[in-house]
């Protein structure tokens, strides 16, 4: 798994730790997404450790949370977990990943 590499990876939005999530060897972010629908989980991913509450450290936070698969949309792209800390559903997209790539995948799963 990987761990925030550098602060400004943490989050696309600039929310820190609690929007990131690495799985299958890859770091997504939270993303703002109207409506959405969770598949079948997929696995276990982790939160990277953060330093001060805002900006992840060099290593994983040991927490973790079940990833559910984005339907219509490649694992590889975004996934579902829940944000850090809450009990609430999120997307979370791949580092580099466009919001116009992301909202063009979810517009031909419906």
């Amino acid at each position: 798994m990987l761990s925030c590499g550098a602060p400004e990876a943490c989050s696309d939005d600039g929310a820190g730790c609690p929007s990131a999530l690495s799985f299958r060897g890859h770091f997504f972010t939270e993303r703002a997404v109207d409506s959405f629908q969770r598949g079948e989980e997929l696995g276990d991913g982790i939160y990277p450790g953060c330093r001060d509450g805002t900006l992840c450290g060099t290593g994983q936070g040991g927490f973790g949370s079940d990833v559910w698969r984005l339907n219509g949309v490649d694992p590889r792209v975004a996934v579902v977990s829940l944000r850090r800390d809450t009990h609430r559903y999120v997307v979370f997209a791949r580092v580099g990943t466009s919001p116009g790539e992301l909202s063009r995948d979810l517009a031909g799963a419906g």
